[in-house]
């Protein structure tokens, strides 16, 4: 017995020592490929129920058709001319370029090609930091963990970004070395794609800050030179946007918006009654920190309660905390814990059943992969869109019967049925960019729109000369246009309903539409 454990030993020290490389690359390659086709066959288009895709598509439309990136507003009826920062440009270029490429089906195939990325990335650093098994179990709850937030934008296309640039500053750190300068022209590219980029600085200084508080004292000076000089050379390859610093000062405006984030689903705090997954998840991570005694160098700790703050704050940052905790703590955990370690596998991990499989069928890995991963492309090439599917943000058959009907007057609309607006060449009132509108403008729409206390629904409408609007039916300015003899509601199908002014002339043809196909009851829910 004890011969063939010995076998089995050396087998795998051959297999995890001088094969780890191409091992962990055929493992990977098995992550992202059953990451892209479990994902598209679960999501069924999911990742496209978003509002703000449509607008951030239409931007890139804007783009490739002014051959220019936009610097004021162009979408809206109430801001029209204002400074709008299209900040994240280069992937709204990318969206509307896979838009073009294959129409929505291909929007989605591409988000889910970076969602893989992604879980590909994470796979090479578990696995390369972790022993497999426990790699395996990191890998499939942070997929998980993050899957709450996988919708086809901006953000989502910069997450790769993001994970190679913490951790190409965080295993620097490790190893008290200065970060690649490689990394710096990765800042410039992020900075391009998505304003997330502000937290990729600050963990990088957090990160220099650790390292230099282990420099003797005698390299102190030297050190703080060149980890100044990174930071630095960091900072400017940020500022290389059409923007300039306007790129980083965007994101403390957006930040300073207050009560108008506690009104947009995404940058509410995560509500735990409906991510119950995501509470036990945190409160497992709790008991092992508590439990194993883990100690965390300071600035790490710093780094790790910044995200764990931004993750409690925001639903939004839910993903960011699953993709960057496991770079954050491989190394601290795998020190402390020599038995969860990549290197601790390769003297006794004989009997990890995973490993034997892996081991047994490693050859068979990359045709695995390869048969999955064209698996999902062919379910991606014969799966349409569902017919007449309005989806989360989508009032396809309002905004079809408005253009039908010649409805071309100034609309009052619900914030998140905006993008659709843009994407169909209609101005809106208000929209998914927060920063363009402020706080003001957005709680008087707020209030006007859900007929709170202080909101004057009427005298909106009146000051901004609309004709026709496109609310949720369950919304109280809904219910009040209906009760109101000076509107009449013309359509009530899908997930919006239309309502115009009686007396504009432009709506003549709307109202005789109504009168064939009268609206339904619209009641508050």
């Amino acid at each position: 017995m004890s011969g063939i454990t010995q076998r089995m030993t050396g087998s795998a020290n051959s297999l995890m020592g001088g094969n780890n490389r191409r091992f962990t690359l055929e493992i990977t390659c098995l992550f992202f490929a059953v990451s892209f086709t479990g994902l598209l066959v679960a999501t069924n288009f999911a990742l496209l129920q978003d509002g703000d895709t449509f607008w951030h598509v239409a931007t890139g439309r804007w783009i490739v058709e002014n051959m220019a990136v936009p610097r004021t507003d162009v979408f809206s009826h109430t801001y029209t001319g204002e400074v709008w920062l299209a900040k994240e440009w280069l992937s709204q270029l990318l969206l509307y370029l896979a838009y073009m490429a294959g129409g929505w089906k291909a929007v989605n195939v591409f988000a889910l090609l970076v969602v893989s990325i992604c879980v590909s990335i994470l796979s090479w650093i578990c696995l390369t930091s972790f022993r497999l098994s426990v790699a395996v179990g990191v890998i499939f709850l942070a997929t998980i963990f993050a899957s709450v937030h996988y919708l086809a934008r901006p953000h989502l296309l910069a997450y790769p970004i993001m994970m190679i640039w913490v951790a190409g500053v965080v295993f620097a750190a490790d190893k008290q070395r200065l970060p690649s300068y490689w990394l710096v022209p990765l800042m410039a590219l992020w900075a391009n794609m998505h304003g997330g980029f502000t937290l990729g600085l600050a963990l990088a200084g957090l990160m220099s800050l650790e390292t230099l508080m282990g420099v003797p004292r005698a390299e102190l000076r030297p050190q703080i030179i060149r980890h100044g000089m990174f930071l630095a050379l960091a900072t400017l390859a940020a500022l290389i946007t059409p923007f300039g610093i306007q790129s980083i000062l965007i994101t403390p405006k957006i930040m300073g918006l207050g009560e108008v984030l506690d009104h947009v689903g995404e940058w509410k705090s995560p509500d735990f009654h409906l991510y119950e997954f995501h509470l036990v998840v945190l409160m497992g991570l709790l008991g092992l920190a508590l439990s194993g005694g883990l100690k965390l160098k300071p600035m790490r700790t710093v780094a790790i309660i910044l995200i764990s703050y931004l993750m409690f704050k925001h639903v939004r940052t839910l993903p960011v905390f699953a993709l960057l905790m496991p770079i954050l703590l491989a190394r601290p955990v795998t020190e402390q814990f020599s038995w969860l370690g990549f290197r601790h596998q390769l003297n006794d991990d004989a009997d990890d059943p995973i490993l034997q499989l892996c081991q047994r069928y490693s050859r068979l890995l990359p045709a695995i992969a390869a048969a999955i991963f064209g698996a999902g492309l062919f379910v991606a090439a014969t799966t349409d869109l569902p017919p007449g599917d309005e989806g989360k943000g989508k009032p396809i058959s309002s905004v079809a019967f408005a253009k039908a009907n010649g409805l071309t007057g100034n609309v009052y609309n619900d914030y998140d049925l905006g993008g659709y607006l843009i994407f169909s060449g209609i101005p809106t009132f208000i929209d998914g960019r927060a920063e363009l509108y402020g706080r003001e403008f957005f709680n008087a729409y707020y209030s006007a729109a859900w007929q709170l206390k202080g909101g004057d629904l009427f005298k909106l409408l009146d000051d901004h000369d609309i004709d026709w609007t496109l609310l949720r039916p369950n919304s109280g300015g809904a219910v009040a246009l209906t009760q109101s003899p000076d509107w009449q509601c013309v359509h009530a199908k899908g997930i919006a309903v239309v309502h115009v002014r009686i007396s504009a002339p432009g709506n003549a043809r709307a109202l005789a539409a109504a009168k064939a196909d009268p609206c339904t009851t619209v009641n508050a829910e």
